[in-house]
Order: structure tokens, then C-alpha cells, then sequence
């Protein structure tokens, strides 16, 4: 009974005692949303905090310095600092994007701020025409089109009028598409009429043979605006020797290179042309062999767009190269910084030229831009060994865009050289490659 009642004691003391487990139990669960649509609302009730990283989504990763110059946002910025509605017009201004957005993520340093984007792109089947004093070519060609950059044509053909045909088939790795990397192989095989000239479009040789070339190029992109691309290509060219029409023809030969291009680019699309600079150095090691020697070409060029009133051009142009190959195989030096030099006809084994070109708009409208221009050349070229011609001149031409498009797809220019006196013309239609 004494056990009992000492037993009904204790129960009673431990029931008067307050519950050791009655200390409350906290259970903290963070969780960070994200990313969320950033408003101006978050930006005000966290201006102190820092952004400690700034993400582009859904633009190619060798294209994201392009939005990272137009908004200029970057680690280490407080909150403060956006401006939500200037940056959705700046991001508008540029007709690069279809959709675009901002977002935020917390975490214990700051905010993690991620801007989302789509690129414009469109499928586009331009067509192609050339005219020169000896040459009508003509064709067709399929583009990807996107403000940041032109694709190569997915598909190419030509026509030559004098001198048979010329056709190409261009393979392009699906596996490097959208990625850094780019490989693209090109075959052509033709019966082309060549001409070698002076600066004044007069003969040195004429001669018609059968061509064959085999290219692979391979190109890597980075975040630091550069190109590099691996090359190596095989060229062939035999001389119809029965043509009775030759001049003074050449010596067939065939020749493997190997070399590499180094492209620095920045370029920003505006108005109707690319606004910034780009240039290109080109080296290669050639390997004759028929003759069994090697032999090292090389070739530099660089321009300058900036846009001193409004949707006007200002352009600087350098050109220059050096290319010891057998007259048969020697390449024509085309595209602007050639104005005053016969089209397809002036070959580049050895040059040097500089242009300046200003540009203004005369009608504008929904899908396009025509412009004039003037330009002032000048340069030493020689279209054979031990001889050189100094050419120089100012010239006159007009240019069609398409709208999205920085490369004209109508054009004509006339130029005088003046060390020559000699009237140099050119016309295409279609985007030159």
C-alpha cells in the first residue's frame, strides 16, 4: 500500500512540471522562385541588392555579346540601375528579336537576372544575275536569313553564258548547325572562257579549259567576335589546247592547299547596312602537283562602316594579297575595293587598293531601301610578274536592300580610272557570294 501511494505521489510532481517538450519546433523551408518575370515593382523593393549574373537565353552563344552591347548590363550592377523600359525599347529599336523578357532569380548574394529572346529568321530563295563586258551569270541560291548573320546558301547554281556550265553542290554538316562550329563542303566543276587583263579591261591571255574544285571549310565561333576557320581545298585546271580561240594559254596544273582564315568581326545591323568593322587575314600553302613544289599565298582585308547622319554609310576599305599560283589557277578578285579593275578579269597575284564610300538613302519603304553612292579608289595591281599598274579614279552607283538584309541585292556602279582613262561598269542582281 506504501509502494501505491508513493507511486501515485511521483505521477503527481511529474504532471505539476511544465512538459519538457513544450519548446516550440521551427522548421525553416527556403525556397527561391525562378526565374519569374521582372517587374518594376521587384526592382523598387530590392534596389540594394546586387545582380550576380546576367544570362541570355535563345540566342546563338556566338551572337550573345550582340545583346550584351545594345542593353549594357552586367555582373555587379545594383537593381537599381535597370531601367525596364528603356531596355525593352532598346531591345525593340533593333528588329533582331520577335519576343523578348526579363526575369529574376534570388539567391543569398543577389539576384540572378535572365533575359530571354527569339531570333527573327526566315526562309528566303533569292535569285542571282551578273552582267560583265564578257559574262552573263545567272542562278539561284537558299538563305536562312537573321539580322545577326547570313548562312551561307544552302544550294547554288550558275550559269555561264560564255563559256559553258558552271554547276556546285555545297554540303553543310547538320551536326555543327546552330552550334559553334561549321563545316561546309563545296564541290564545283565548270567549262568556263577565262580572260586575264589590265587595269584598262585590255587582253593579256584568253583561254578555255575544264575545272574542277573541291573545298572544306571549318569554322569555329567564339564569344570574343572571332572566326578562325581551317581550309583545305583541291583545284584543277586543264587547258583546251584545240580551242581555236586561245590567247596566249597557260600551262594545266592541279594543286592541293591547306590554310587557315582568321576573321575578327563586330558588327551590328543598322538601318540597311552592318555598322562596325571586320577584318580577315587568309594564308594557305599550296602544293603543285605537276611541278612538285609548294608555294604560300596570302591575303588581308579589313572594313569600317559608321553611320555619321542619320541612315547614311561611311565606308573604309583595305585590300591586299599576294598569290604566286600558275596563271591557270590564279583566283579574280571581285567585291567592293575593286571598283575601277575589269570584272572577272582581274586576277589577285599581286594587289593592294583602298576604297572610300559614302552612302544615302533615296526612297525607303516596308521591304526595302534604294541608296546612292560615291566612291574613290585607288591601288597597285599586277596582273602578271614584273609588271604593275597604278590605278585610281571616283565613281558613282546605286543599291537595292531588302529589308533584314545588310548586303545589297541590286546594284550598279560606273567608275573612271583615270590613269587608264577608262570607264569601268558593273550590274548584278541577287545576293554576290
Amino acid at each position: 500500500m506504501a509502494v501505491y501511494r508513493y507511486f501515485l505521489i511521483f505521477i503527481l510532481l511529474i504532471a505539476s512540471l511544465d512538459p519538457l517538450g513544450s519548446a516550440p519546433l521551427i522548421s525553416t523551408i527556403t525556397y527561391f522562385p525562378g526565374p519569374v518575370p521582372l517587374t518594376e515593382e521587384v526592382i523598387r523593393e530590392n534596389k540594394d541588392r546586387k545582380i550576380v549574373r546576367f544570362d541570355i537565353i535563345g540566342v546563338k552563344r556566338e551572337n550573345r555579346h550582340v545583346i550584351r552591347s545594345i542593353i549594357d548590363l552586367k555582373a555587379g550592377d545594383y537593381l537599381a540601375s535597370l531601367d525596364l523600359r528603356r531596355i525593352r525599347t532598346q531591345l525593340d529599336t533593333t528588329g533582331l528579336l520577335s519576343q523578348s523578357g526579363l526575369f529574376f532569380r534570388p539567391n543569398r548574394e543577389g539576384y540572378i537576372i535572365t533575359l530571354r529572346v527569339k531570333e527573327k529568321e526566315e526562309r528566303i530563295a533569292l535569285p542571282f544575275f551578273s552582267l560583265s563586258e564578257s559574262e552573263v551569270h545567272t542562278g539561284g541560291a537558299f538563305f536562312t536569313a537573321s539580322p545577326f548573320d547570313l548562312d551561307a546558301p544552302e544550294s547554288d547554281s550558275r550559269i555561264w553564258q560564255a563559256g559553258g556550265i558552271k554547276g556546285s553542290i555545297n554540303y553543310i554538316n547538320p551536326h555543327f548547325q546552330g552550334q559553334a562550329q561549321r563545316m561546309e563542303i563545296i564541290f564545283t566543276g565548270s567549262q568556263p572562257t577565262r580572260y586575264h587583263s589590265w587595269a584598262n579591261a585590255e587582253n593579256i591571255r584568253q583561254f578555255r579549259g575544264y575545272s574542277a574544285n573541291l573545298d572544306m571549310n571549318w569554322s569555329f565561333r567564339t564569344d570574343l567576335k572571332l572566326i578562325p576557320t581551317i581550309l583545305l581545298y583541291y583545284d584543277l585546271f586543264e587547258v583546251d589546247e584545240l580551242w581555236g580561240e586561245n590567247l596566249n594559254p597557260p600551262v594545266s596544273n592541279e594543286l592541293v592547299s591547306t590554310g587557315f582564315e582568321i576573321v575578327l568581326r563586330d558588327y551590328y545591323f543598322l538601318h540597311f547596312f552592318d555598322d562596325g568593322f571586320q577584318t580577315s587575314l587568309r594564308a594557305a600553302q599550296k602544293y603543285l602537283l605537276d611541278e612538285n613544289r609548294s608555294l604560300i599565298s596570302i591575303h588581308l582585308s579589313s572594313d569600317w562602316n559608321t553611320n555619321p547622319i542619320y541612315q547614311h554609310r561611311l565606308h573604309l576599305g583595305f585590300r591586299g594579297g599576294y598569290n604566286p599560283s600558275p596563271p591557270v589557277v590564279l583566283e579574280f578578285l571581285r567585291g567592293s575595293g575593286h571598283f575601277l579593275l575589269p570584272s572577272n578579269r582581274a586576277v589577285d597575284r599581286l594587289y593592294i587598293s583602298g576604297t572610300v564610300e559614302y552612302e544615302v538613302p533615296l526612297h525607303r519603304n516596308p521591304w526595302g531601301t534604294a541608296t546612292a553612292f560615291s566612291f574613290v579608289e585607288t591601288g597597285l595591281y599586277s596582273p602578271q610578274e614584273d609588271e604593275y599598274q597604278m590605278y585610281y579614279g571616283p565613281g558613282l552607283g546605286i543599291h537595292l536592300y531588302v529589308h533584314g538584309l545588310s548586303s545589297p541585292v541590286v546594284g550598279a556602279a560606273l567608275g573612271i580610272n583615270l590613269d587608264q582613262n577608262y570607264f569601268a561598269s558593273s550590274f548584278f542582281a541577287g545576293i554576290q557570294f
